[in-house]
């Protein structure tokens, strides 16, 4: 669960996402739902990484890795919105608009 993940595991799992995205962009030209999807899957553990620097009073660190996490959300969002309005991810958008907010919140008060 994401409690149990430690911070190898976050950095493995953006790892992992960026590896994904690099094949896709190759694949799929453009911006397409699956790479949304890895977007998505990516933005967390970078907001996570960026959790842990803070606690470790890295705030430089700490602020970049959000404002990352922000883009990376951002970029979904915009891609998700493209979809079809019964699909998963243009449901999503509302609630992901939120989240790109909160953490815009975080990183205006480092």
């Amino acid at each position: 669960t994401q409690q149990e993940m430690k911070e190898a595991d976050w950095r493995r799992k953006i790892q992992l996402c960026e590896e994904i995205l690099n094949v896709l962009k190759v694949l799929e030209p453009g911006m397409t739902a699956r790479k949304g999807r890895i977007l998505f899957e990516m933005y967390l553990p970078i907001a996570m990484v960026a959790q842990l620097m803070e606690g470790r009073k890295n705030k430089v660190e700490a602020k970049k890795l959000y404002h990352k996490s922000i883009v990376t959300l951002n970029l979904a969002i915009k891609i998700f919105s493209g979809e079809h309005e019964s699909s998963w991810e243009k449901k999503m958008v509302q609630n992901l608009q939120n989240t790109a907010t909160e953490l815009q919140v975080i990183v205006n008060s480092l």
